[in-house]
């Protein structure tokens, strides 16, 4: 059957019409139910969830409605759900009146019997609805409904959150502050400042451990905070051995080195402590903020 046809017996019967699953459903009596063609002839089946305070209906209770309903045919039962065969018929309007009595005997039935409308998957009763979960349909109450897809959403999640590779995330961290450290030379031939640099070397020691990694953890920003200081004390150290090495007329390493015992020994001034300090606030305060702002994604 076409799905326009579909369309025109539901608005006949007075119900609603799934265009995507091709099923005309809705509530009778409070059962809520579906229909949907089960052969190429036009054969149609009905679906209802029922039970009782014991639990779901016997199955002799069930097929007693094919005794004395003249369109149902034949039924199956699985747990609360059950299915009745319709009797087909070729001609449309015909047809139309099969389902409507259909609709009517096993409403009737039921009712009659104490039987109620309840959740497939839970037993109990209440405001049972039709919904589509992982493709198939279901009788839910609404709370069941949000668990099913809170679990496969968390289900989902968790497929999907990588794995952390730490020794790899460790390299790569190490090569991100590296490459930062190494940048210095660029920063200060630019006449950037110092602050700058701690910047860098935070922002490309994070990024290199989540690239490697595959994801962040607090390990891995555990390990981010203890080599973007480090590298960024190296990159200053770098950058005041540029300098140093520009007006003594000395090699980069000599110039390093003539730094590092000066700074032993006391002997620079005050304003190289409060840039070094200022470079490592300002390197930490960088890493915590874009820590902060990828874990969110995770």
């Amino acid at each position: 059957m076409k799905k326009k046809e579909l369309a025109d017996l539901a608005l006949g019967l007075g119900l609603s019409f799934d265009e995507k699953q091709e099923i005309i459903y809705g509530k009778r009596r409070g059962f809520t139910f579906y229909a949907e063609p089960i052969m190429a002839d036009d054969q149609f089946a009905i679906f209802f969830s029922v039970g009782s305070a014991e639990g779901p209906a016997p199955s002799s209770l069930l097929a007693a409605l094919t005794d004395v309903s003249e369109v149902l045919l034949r039924h199956e039962q699985a747990g609360h759900c059950v299915a009745y065969q319709v009797l087909n018929s070729s001609d449309f309007e015909q047809l139309r009146s099969i389902l409507q009595e259909a609709i009517e005997d096993s409403t009737r039935y039921f009712e009659a019997r104490g039987l109620v409308n309840v959740c497939e998957k839970s037993g109990s009763a209440g405001d049972v609805g039709l919904y589509q979960v992982k493709g198939e349909l279901l009788f839910l109450l609404p709370s069941t409904y949000q668990e099913l897809t809170a679990a496969k959403s968390r289900s989902q999640a968790g497929r999907s959150r990588p794995k952390e590779h730490y020794m790899l995330g460790i390299a790569g961290a190490f090569l991100g502050s590296l490459l930062g450290s190494l940048s210095v030379f660029i920063l200060a031939a630019s006449g950037i400042a110092a602050i700058m640099a701690g910047i860098l070397v935070a922002v490309l020691t994070l990024k290199g451990y989540q690239k490697f990694a595959k994801r962040l953890s607090l390990f891995g920003a555990a390990v981010s905070l203890l080599l973007a200081p480090a590298m960024s004390l190296l990159a200053f150290q770098l950058q005041n051995a540029q300098t140093l090495s520009r007006q003594e007329g000395r090699t980069i390493f000599e110039a390093f080195d003539m730094v590092n015992h000066a700074a032993m020994a006391g002997q620079v001034s005050g304003q190289y402590w409060a840039n070094g300090a200022a470079m490592l606030l300002v390197s930490v305060i960088a890493l915590l903020v874009a820590i902060s702002a990828v874990a969110e994604k995770y």
